[in-house]
């Protein structure tokens, strides 16, 4: 009977060990929403929300991460996991590619999606930062974000 209930705790372990150590969202390469945000503004309209270029994702919070940001770091800030994918897409090291961004899209503090916006796309200016979802997009050669409120 002993050698059950060990048997039972340590698979009941293992179950455990492997949902918590299981990525809440994996990072995609995302040349649409790159190419979006290139066309994204311009002179009838200066800035489009990036709501609107993101449709059928329900997001409240956007984390931009920058070049050389550590994939530790980057889970740090958002408080889950997220997949460790190959060169492609993080440096061998677990860095974001230098002129790359990593935008990481959450609901209510979980994540939902991690998109990869390739340097070869755009570049995005700023920080790392974290923005809500009435973020507005300025594209161009150089993909800003801005706060509504911010003049023009």
């Amino acid at each position: 009977m002993k050698k059950w209930t060990w048997i039972l705790g340590l698979t009941a372990a293992v179950v455990i060990g492997v949902m918590l150590w299981t990525p809440n969202v994996r990072i995609q390469t995302d040349e649409e929403l790159g190419m979006a945000m290139l066309r994204a503004g311009g002179e009838a309209e200066p800035r489009v929300p990036l709501a609107d270029l993101t449709p059928g994702l329900e997001w409240d919070t956007v984390h931009t991460f920058g070049g050389y940001t550590g994939i530790d770091e980057i889970e740090d800030e958002i408080g889950a996991r997220i997949s460790r994918p190959g060169l492609g897409f993080l440096l061998g090291s677990g860095f974001v590619q230098e002129g790359g961004r990593l935008l990481v899209f959450t609901m209510n503090g979980s994540p939902v999606r991690a998109s990869l916006i390739p340097p070869v796309l755009t570049r995005i200016s700023g920080a790392n930062s974290t923005w809500h979802s009435d973020v507005e997009v300025d594209g161009g050669a150089e993909v800003s974000f801005h706060h509504p409120a911010e003049d023009s």
